[in-house]
């Protein structure tokens, strides 16, 4: 059954990521983006009011590069869509939101002036189902 959640939740993850769409200006505002270039793991998830459990989300992290590639890191090797996925980010002037793939953007609703913390907030509105806001609080890498 865990492994089953596990699955579900990646396979929405993944489609945030790959299916959703939102609208930014891309910026090359280098400094805005290497703020967040490094690794960063899930230490929270909310799916609407919906709290998922560390277990489902604990050794994954997302690489974002100076470079505006990133990659989803699955550690454990634990079959998941999102293990794998990769491909160009890119953040705004102001910092304040971060576009996957020129399509998902996600919204930094928080980043720690020491740059060790940072919360997305993006909305998700899947076919026949009311818009229901995710959240991830990150963590960076030591």
């Amino acid at each position: 059954m865990k492994k089953l959640a596990l699955f579900f939740f990646f396979a929405v993850i993944s489609f945030a990521f790959t299916a959703c769409s939102g609208e930014n200006t891309p910026s090359d505002d280098v400094n805005a983006q290497n703020g967040f270039a490094k690794e960063w793991r899930i230490v929270a998830a909310k799916f609407g009011r919906e709290v998922a459990e560390a277990s489902m989300f604990e050794n994954y992290r997302i690489q974002l590069n100076a470079d505006g590639s990133y990659s989803v890191v699955n550690p454990d090797g634990f079959p998941s869509p999102s293990a794998g996925v990769s491909g160009n980010w890119l953040s705004n002037a102001v910092g304040s939101e971060i576009t996957f793939d020129g399509t998902t953007a996600v919204t930094v609703v928080f980043f720690s002036p020491s740059g060790e913390m940072m919360t997305w907030e993006w909305d998700v509105r899947l076919p026949g189902k009311e818009r229901t806001t995710y959240r991830f609080e990150l963590e960076a890498v030591k």
